[in-house]
């Protein structure tokens, strides 16, 4: 049974809703207006790294390597580096965790702290290097290339043979 049409209010009675709701139309624009701009909000999370990066390459004199190798796996929430670096030979490897502050990547020692600071720029991984130590350059700062490991069976090139070639299989 209706109510009568003396006693809703005059807006209700003459049909006139757009006072008092929005309609369907309003609220699926307000929703997709929403949802664009989450999409078009820049994605400040840095990028979760996978594989190997490297910098390893043959003195083309002694045959010794050089360089270092970053390694990259994730279980569960944390992402491990196995650094692998090379003096002539292979120096014991150090096993590590990757730590985000905001857009920056860091690797961590447990317990010691910051080893380096990571950015991820196309393929390439350029890395600072903290606390006093120096990359395989001699200076504080790398670029390291996607590849395959050479404790993988990566093959790298010789030094000096495009700069500091990484390891490639």
């Amino acid at each position: 049974m209706n109510p009568p049409v003396d006693s809703l209010p005059k807006a209700m009675h003459q049909g006139d809703f757009r006072m008092r709701m929005p309609s369907l139309w309003q609220v699926l624009l307000a929703a997709s207006l929403l949802n664009a701009a989450d999409l078009a909000a820049e994605d400040l999370r840095p990028p979760t790294l996978k594989g190997t990066y490297s910098d390893v390459c043959v003195h083309p004199e002694s045959g010794d390597l050089l360089g270092t190798e970053l390694s990259f796996t994730r279980s569960g929430d944390v992402t491990y580096v196995l650094m692998q670096g090379y003096e002539g030979e292979a120096v014991p490897p150090e096993l590590l965790t990757v730590t985000y502050r905001g857009a920056q990547m860091y690797v961590t020692a447990e317990g010691g702290g910051d080893v380096l600071a990571m950015e991820l720029k196309g393929t390439a991984l350029y890395v600072r290097w903290l606390g006093r130590r120096l990359g395989s350059s001699g200076s504080e700062r790398d670029v390291l290339h996607h590849g395959v490991a050479v404790w993988a069976g990566g093959e790298p090139a010789y030094c000096g043979a495009r700069g500091k070639s990484s390891a490639s299989g």
